[in-house]
């Protein structure tokens, strides 16, 4: 078997990614570090503003992005948590700043270093592909 050699930059040419998805929007940012392009297809034509899409479901209730959600959020985009806050969403301590039920009772309050992310479908998707399309090398194709 013969060995190919390094190549700096990407190794494969395209990604084709269908679905722009809050996970289809994220896969392409990741697949933009191994990829020299990456294309993302979608049916809908997507909101200017954020909003809702028509092949999105369940756009109306909020989402809540979970603490190990956050930490990948964090990771994969920098600053949304703070960006995110600034464009209506709601983070909160889980154990301090909710009130949970549980079985018979009020679970306790106390400090702990779970937070969650509320926010609606339509935020959370549109800074996700604002995002990832200011990669140069990635390219959304709407009403496709």
């Amino acid at each position: 078997m013969e060995m190919v050699e390094d190549r700096p930059g990407p190794p494969y040419h395209t990604a084709l990614m269908i679905g722009v998805s809050i996970a289809g929007s994220s896969a392409a940012h990741v697949l933009a570090d191994h990829f020299e392009r990456v294309v993302v297809l979608d049916r809908d034509q997507f909101p200017g503003l954020p909003g809702r899409r028509k092949g999105a479901p369940h756009s109306d209730p909020f989402h809540a992005v979970l603490s190990r959600g956050l930490t990948a959020v964090k990771e994969l985009f920098p600053g949304f948590t703070d960006e995110a806050v600034t464009r209506t969403a709601e983070f909160v301590s889980y154990t301090e700043d909710m009130i949970i039920q549980r079985r018979a009772s009020w679970a306790p309050r106390f400090t702990s270093d779970l937070h969650t992310l509320f926010l609606s479908r339509g935020l959370l998707e549109w800074m996700v592909r604002n995002r990832v399309s200011m990669q140069p090398h990635v390219n959304f194709i709407e009403q496709a």
